[in-house]
């Protein structure tokens, strides 16, 4: 379980449909690339795995991944800036990687901007090793940044 906010513990939780208006305004104010209410809601009602992570009174920070054949991708994962290295990405991708395991997927795949340092080195800690690049992947008005393709081997458990 992550750390104690000020005024609780955050928990992290399977994402519900009342969550996505907070989810969407989060992903905008972090920067993170959004997909918007409507493919949100979609990922709810597939076989995607969702959630979010609550602080007392908000969503912190959200989760988005994707079976596809024996894998999932983790195709969104954002942490409100205030609360971050607080282990809250770590638990998601913990119980991303625990639920993949025990629906007998074999490994995990994600992309991190390049420059997105912090995250790279917890996905080194969790056992990610670097197996691309896609370059350019990134667009954000003036800026073009490559994405590091990572992945995880879960033959071996979690």
């Amino acid at each position: 379980m992550p750390a104690a906010a000020e005024g609780g513990p955050i928990r992290v939780r399977a994402m519900l449909p009342d969550d996505v208006d907070e989810i969407c305004a989060l992903s905008l104010d972090i920067g993170s690339a959004s997909w918007g209410k409507e493919a949100l809601k979609s990922s709810l009602h597939q076989r995607d795995y969702c959630l979010t992570a609550v602080a007392p009174g908000q969503a912190v920070g959200f989760c988005v991944c994707r079976p596809a054949g024996p894998v999932i991708e983790v195709l969104q994962i954002a942490v409100n800036p205030g609360f971050r290295r607080m282990g809250i990405a770590r638990t998601m991708i913990m119980c991303a990687m625990d639920w993949a395991y025990d629906q007998g997927l074999c490994e995990v795949w994600l992309e991190v901007r390049e420059g997105n340092k912090p995250a790279r080195f917890l996905y080194k800690e969790l056992g990610f090793v670097e197996t691309g690049i896609r370059k350019a992947y990134y667009t954000d008005a003036l800026l073009q940044e490559d994405a590091v393709l990572m992945s995880r081997s879960l033959a071996d458990g979690v």
